[in-house]
């Protein structure tokens, strides 16, 4: 069990100097190699295919910013992929988030017309992991490792917390201040626009529904809501469990009708950077022999990659107690479900 943190954790604003468990950051990073990939293989593979920015139409940010040759920028993009394997590995995974979020950048800012906000949220989480130790678990680094996990410092993802809220507060609170967005024009439009290429099979009933705007006139505010929801919901505990619900339905909304590259998954990703800095808080006590019991512990080994949950198995007694954060006992039918809604894969279902 690791160190736990500080008790200015648990109350109002955090201090500068707390400390805690990173295993959540540690999480995040299994899924930012992916992420990184996702991101610069289309790049990769036309500079393999000998092709790249140069060759077509870019601005340049900056007068002086230096421009890579050809052998360079595939050498440059090779390194990232293979930092990011790194990454997600766990070896050497400071450097590898160094890596990562260098080339990253650097890219970024070889042309102006490289700009989209998905790319920027991307960056501004490889920042945040490059600031943490994000090895500590779940990694090849852990495994050389001898000892019990270090309590780090934790200012690092207070700052990181705050900047990945920016999309969701500026988006929302922005179109709140527009007219036509918080009157449903925007979406009504974009409807209105583009339902010819809805598909045979959508009865004209629900596509009469879907373009009309009264519709829109409270979906609108929907939206409005959703977004000020997350964007504030996950700042406070009582809040946060309902505000990663939404979350995960916002950014499955968003998937399923636009192309936003690695925003969607990154968004549902980074929702690991939001688990309390705290490991084992939890005491699940599970009885030997019962089939209950078996089946919730083979859940627990699996998918308790947040490592909430101290098991303890016992010979008597009911076949699963837990012992919540506030002390409150649950026990049998009442306990699993509670258990189930903490982890990561069953949270959304249970």
């Amino acid at each position: 069990m690791t160190e736990q943190p500080t008790r200015s954790l648990s109350h109002g604003w955090r201090s500068f100097d707390a400390r805690g468990d990173l295993r959540g950051v540690s999480v995040f990073r299994c899924c930012a190699g992916p992420l990184v990939w996702v991101h610069l293989w289309s790049y990769f593979a036309a500079a393999l295919r000998g092709s790249y920015f140069r060759d077509s139409f870019y601005v340049p940010w900056f007068a002086w910013y230096p421009e890579p040759s050809l052998p360079v920028y595939r050498l440059l993009l090779s390194a990232a992929l293979l930092a990011a394997v790194a990454l997600s590995l766990g070896w050497h995974a400071r450097l590898a988030s160094w890596v990562c979020f260098g080339v990253v950048s650097y890219h970024f800012f070889l042309s102006e017309t490289f700009f989209h906000h998905n790319r920027v949220f991307l960056l501004v989480f490889l920042g945040g992991l490059s600031l943490t130790h994000c090895g500590d678990a779940l990694s090849l680094d852990a495994l050389r490792a001898s000892g019990p996990l270090p309590a780090r410092p934790l200012w690092p993802l207070w700052l990181w917390r705050a900047l990945a809220c920016v999309p969701y507060l500026a988006s929302s609170i922005s179109k709140l201040l527009d007219p036509a967005w918080r009157g449903g024009i925007v979406t009504w439009d974009r409807v209105e626009r583009y339902k010819h290429l809805a598909p045979r099979a959508v009865p004209s009933a629900l596509l009469e529904l879907a373009a009309s705007p009264v519709t829109h006139f409270y979906l609108a505010k929907g939206v409005l809501a959703l977004e000020l929801c997350v964007g504030l919901g996950l700042w406070f505990r009582r809040t946060r469990y309902c505000a990663v619900w939404l979350a995960v339905l916002f950014h499955t909304a968003i998937e399923l009708s636009a192309n936003v590259q690695v925003f969607s998954l990154l968004g549902i990703a980074g929702l690991c950077i939001w688990a309390v800095p705290a490991t084992r808080e939890r005491r699940l006590q599970l009885r030997r022999g019962s089939t209950l019991a078996q089946r919730l512990a083979l859940a627990v080994r699996a998918c308790d990659w947040l490592a909430r949950f101290d098991v303890v198995y016992v010979e008597h007694g009911p076949s699963v107690s837990l012992r919540e954060r506030d002390g409150r006992i649950l026990v049998d039918r009442a306990a699993v479900p509670r258990v189930l809604a903490r982890l990561p894969l069953t949270a959304f279902f249970a």
